[in-house]
This record gives structure tokens, sequence and C-alpha cells, in this order.
């Protein structure tokens, strides 16, 4: 990513976010990812700095 930024941001369904975005356009940067904690993807605002869309596996916001 080119940005100097990024942020992370809850959603309630990764899965449902990133066919939102991707079907505005919304460049994808990575994954969609699987971690212990989490469901995520990167994706680039349009000055490329990075926004996480992110789904915590216990259901919190945290």
């Amino acid at each position: 990513m080119q940005g100097g930024g990024a942020v992370a941001l809850a959603v309630a369904d990764v899965q449902a976010s990133l066919e939102e975005v991707k079907a505005k356009g919304v460049p994808v940067v990575s994954g969609p990812h699987d971690t212990p904690v989490c469901h995520m993807v990167m994706i680039a605002d349009p000055d490329g700095n990075g926004i996480c869309l992110h789904q915590r596996k216990d259901g919190t916001a945290g």
C-alpha cells in the first residue's frame, strides 16, 4: 500500500462487507484472512491508505 495510514473497522459480516466494497470497485489489498481471533480483509481508500475490515470470532467489536 502506498498511503501512510491504516485503520481497522469492525463489521458484522466480513464476507458481506467484502462483496459490497468489491461491487463498488474498492481495491482489495489482501485477504480475506482467517486468524485465531478474527476474519479480516485489507482494502485501500482512494489515497492508498489501508483499511482492515474485521469480524471478531467471539462476537465482540473490540
